[in-house]
Parts: C-alpha cells; sequence; structure tokens
C-alpha cells in the first residue's frame, strides 16, 4: 500500500479491546497520534481533537475539514507487484494465485470497495504538530511507551474497507 501511495499499511487493523468502544467502532481516525508497533498495529494515544491535559494554549484546527470519496469499488483487489497472476472466488473468498519473479509481494482483496477520508488543510496542522509534538513525545513516555522520538504519527487521512483478505 505504501509504495502504491496508498498510506502506510496497518497490518493488525483492528483496535485493542481495552480503548473505547467509539474507537474501537470507527478504528484509526483523522487526528489520532500514535504509532506503530513491532507487530503493525497502531498503538492511539489521544486525538487531537480529545486531548488528555493542556498539551498546548493552541487549539486544534477545525475538525469538519475533511473530505470522503470511495476510492476502489466492490470486489477490488490490488497487487503490490505485477509479478503476482491472481483471481479471487468472492462467494468463498478463496484466493488463488501464482508468482513469477524474484521479489515479494502482497495482494489485498476488498469485497466492500473501500473509501478514502482525507484531512483538507494539512498546512493548518504542520504548525499544530511544530507546537505540539515535543508535548506528545513527553505523553507518550509518561504513558510507559518506549519509542524513539521520531516515531509519532498525526493520522491525516485513512482508506478503510468494511472487508478485506490477504
Amino acid at each position: 500500500m505504501f509504495l502504491l501511495k496508498h498510506g502506510y499499511p496497518i497490518w493488525l487493523p483492528q483496535p485493542e479491546l481495552n480503548l473505547p468502544v467509539e474507537y474501537r467502532r470507527e478504528g484509526v481516525s483523522i487526528g489520532d497520534v500514535g504509532f506503530i508497533t513491532s507487530n503493525g498495529a497502531f498503538d492511539f494515544l489521544f486525538n487531537i481533537w480529545d486531548q488528555p491535559g493542556n498539551f498546548s494554549s493552541v487549539s486544534p484546527p477545525p475538525l469538519k475539514t475533511t473530505f470522503k470519496v470511495p476510492v476502489f469499488p466492490p470486489r477490488s483487489m490490488i497487487s503490490s507487484t505485477s509479478n503476482i497472476d491472481y483471481e479471487v472466488d468472492w462467494r468463498t473468498m478463496d484466493i488463488y494465485y501464482s508468482y513469477h519473479g524474484k521479489d515479494t509481494g502482497a495482494i489485498l482483496c476488498m469485497p466492500h470497495g473501500a473509501s478514502q477520508e482525507d484531512y483538507k488543510n494539512e498546512r493548518v496542522l504542520k504548525g499544530f504538530i511544530g507546537m505540539n509534538a515535543e508535548s506528545w513525545y513527553r505523553y507518550a513516555l509518561k504513558c510507559g511507551r518506549d519509542l524513539d522520538r521520531h516515531s509519532l504519527y498525526l493520522v491525516t487521512g485513512s482508506l478503510k474497507s468494511k472487508t478485506w483478505g490477504m
């Protein structure tokens, strides 16, 4: 997904069970701050529009400046390489493939398609990130997370599918 410019793939997209039901229902969303764990999950810390404590005297930018569009129609498949021939039995979700070449690859099947949602005004977010990144990092450490200073992410968009298979 990343090499195809569809964002950073979350290998374990299901939210952790210890998070609030509202978050588990929606999953990773615009404004979430967290990091990618070693097993490929997104470790959610907070959302900038619902910050714990007072990170900054600067208010976050307006939330309602997003747009959502369908990107992949139902029964879509994408491959990370052209060296894979594939087809899917959509009734059973069985994937049949053959691989030709040296590189590795992956196939993503989306029976219900996928929609993309992006924050419209990322330039406003850049300044907000600059004013808050250090306090977000300190908060992560305070929460007991062991991470590098440059490993925090602020989610500015998402590509989600109700059902998928790899």
